[in-house]
């Protein structure tokens, strides 16, 4: 367990659990980051215990968790007690909401915090993923900007991918290990420390060959199902903290004039000036609509709630935007509805 910040301190699952850590650092709130909290029966007297629900991998979505985490952790540092952030080794996860935390707090980019933090806790080492959420977070001041296309396709993306499809970084580990585990020959995977990166490539292995077991009796649509559940509380927790959300021009059904979606839900990429003067496919891609429902959003078509008419299309297995115009190029999302032509249209500014 490592002091990062005056009475912030980051650690693993054993200090968590060490009685005698919390005594001697007078520990007062612990803000564990697993997918599983610490069990009641491990809790220690005059310590407030909070939990972050997260696997390590790298579609885990920790950036729409940071606002929370920055409040859990804040409470305890004005009231100057101790807390301690951990996960399950204090590299990773945790290692992620501690320098969002101290992004927030002393609005300083990642780069800078991070180089805080390691100064402290050298075997850090947030994945990939969580970096991006990191960059991102930075690149929206700090905050959720529900606002931000970048943001809001950062969540199309996370929680449109199943979870066997975030291990497939490993396929090719995960084909050698298959062939040493057939044959009952030793298999030694490693990097510098061991710690962080080939633990998580044992854990995936593991994972992934009991999900394919468990995906057997648990279909596709149902996992889509609990994506799109999670991906629409998240887009929740994020509008209502943007204080000015501009949801912008309302389209209509073109047979009942009921209100489909608005231009904030249109999927494009930012507007960067690489794109200026690119021809346009002048397709229209959505985000998911709540009217929708999850039993039109698995159908090959989407019907207006109103009258019924035919307005979009979509199958049940959500593929990426494969489009190289100058709205849709670079854009990277699942989740997606296409809106078919001449059956909506734009009538009116809601804001």
């Amino acid at each position: 367990m490592d002091q990062i910040w005056h009475n912030l301190y980051l650690g693993s699952m054993n200090d968590a659990l060490d009685s005698t850590q919390h005594i001697r650092y007078n520990i007062k709130t612990i803000v564990t980051v697993m997918d599983k909290p610490i069990a009641d029966g491990f809790h220690c007297k005059d310590i407030t215990y909070h939990w972050i629900n997260a696997k390590d991998h790298e579609n885990q979505d920790l950036l729409t968790y940071f606002p929370m985490a920055y409040d859990m952790i804040d409470a305890a540092v004005t009231a100057s007690t101790v807390v301690l952030v951990h996960c399950r080794r204090g590299i990773s996860r945790s290692a992620t909401i501690v320098i969002s935390y101290l992004m927030q707090k002393l609005r300083k980019p990642y780069e800078e915090i991070r180089e805080l933090v390691v100064a402290n806790r050298p075997a850090i080492y947030p994945i990939d993923g969580f970096v991006d959420q990191l960059r991102l977070f930075e690149s929206m001041a700090y905050g959720l900007d529900a606002n931000d296309r970048r943001f809001r396709q950062y969540l199309l993306k996370t929680y449109g991918t199943a979870p066997e499809e975030c291990l497939s970084k490993y396929v090719n580990i995960f084909d050698a290990m298959d062939v040493a585990v057939v044959a009952r020959n030793s298999i030694l995977v490693h990097l510098v420390d061991g710690i962080s990166r080939s633990t998580t490539a044992i854990i995936s292995y593991l994972m992934a060959t009991l999900w394919r077991s468990s995906y057997e009796e648990k279909s596709l649509v149902s996992v889509l199902e609990d994506r799109l559940n999670q991906y629409f509380e998240r887009l929740s927790v994020a509008e209502k903290l943007t204080p000015d959300l501009v949801y912008g021009p309302q389209y209509e059904c073109i047979g009942c004039g009921e209100g489909l979606f608005n231009e904030i839900h249109v999927i494009r990429n930012d507007g960067s000036d690489k794109y200026k003067g690119m021809d346009v496919c002048g397709r229209v891609f959505i985000e998911p609509q709540r009217w929708m429902g999850w039993t039109k959003v698995t159908e090959t078509v989407i019907r207006c709630q109103t009258c019924g008419q035919l307005v979009g299309r979509l199958g049940p297995i959500y593929p990426e935007i494969e489009c190289k115009c100058g709205h849709h190029m670079d854009v990277k999302t699942r989740l997606t509805i296409r809106m078919i032509n001449n059956k909506f249209k734009k009538v009116s500014q809601n804001q």
